[in-house]
């Protein structure tokens, strides 16, 4: 896809939704400068958040670590994630991390084509249903199918610009329509899965 049009086609979208565009903003990264993730890495990805996001909600430790090691999820836990599920006590402020990950599995769940991706709402209320959790998810992992790159990028892009625009209304106390944390959370998704940054705790979200 030509990026620079891809660019014009997203201002544009965003304009008919009232959004304030920075024309200065760049490009996207190219395949070139890129190594998006497999199908399989975004569908094992996904079933690893489904257990972490339990951190949020006081789950056991313990048992949350079973499930991972029983359905061998750990290549797909971040290693800050890792230090959360090994630490005696996890600080408010990293509960509410956990917690805005759905927003990044719905980013996951759109790219695998089970889900939907409106930037004006939150994440699914049947999301859960649609990723395996607390069942064996070897099928859906090795069966995973991803959007077309096309797809992916034009998301990757919306994301990129529409963060950039949120996070100058929320320096300046504007409220707006959008969720600014789940806009967040579903670009560090789909950034994660385009290839910017090998590491999920490595993408940089840079407005």
């Amino acid at each position: 896809m030509n990026l620079e049009e891809l660019k014009v086609k997203t201002e544009a979208t965003l304009q008919s939704l009232s959004v304030e565009i920075n024309p200065n903003l760049p490009t996207i990264e190219t395949l070139n400068e890129v190594k998006p993730k497999s199908a399989r890495d975004v569908a094992g990805r996904a079933c690893a958040i489904a257990y972490v996001i339990g951190i949020a909600y006081g789950a056991s430790s313990d048992q949350l670590k079973s499930f991972i090691s029983e359905y061998s999820l750990w290549d797909w836990v971040s290693p800050r994630e890792r230090e959360l599920l090994n630490a005696e006590a996890v600080a408010d402020v990293d509960k509410n991390e956990c917690l805005w990950l759905a927003e990044s599995a719905q980013a996951l769940a759109w790219a695998l084509g089970i889900a939907g991706l409106d930037a004006r709402s939150t994440c699914d209320d049947d999301l859960a249903k649609k990723i395996p959790f607390k069942t064996n998810p070897a099928a859906f992992i090795e069966s995973a199918r991803l959007r077309s790159i096309d797809e992916i990028q034009e998301q990757v892009d919306l994301h990129y610009r529409l963060h950039w625009w949120l996070r100058q209304c929320e320096i300046s106390g504007v409220e707006t329509k959008f969720n600014y944390g789940a806009i967040v959370k579903r670009r560090q998704a789909l950034d994660w899965l385009y290839g910017v940054a090998v590491e999920w705790d490595d993408v940089s979200l840079d407005t």
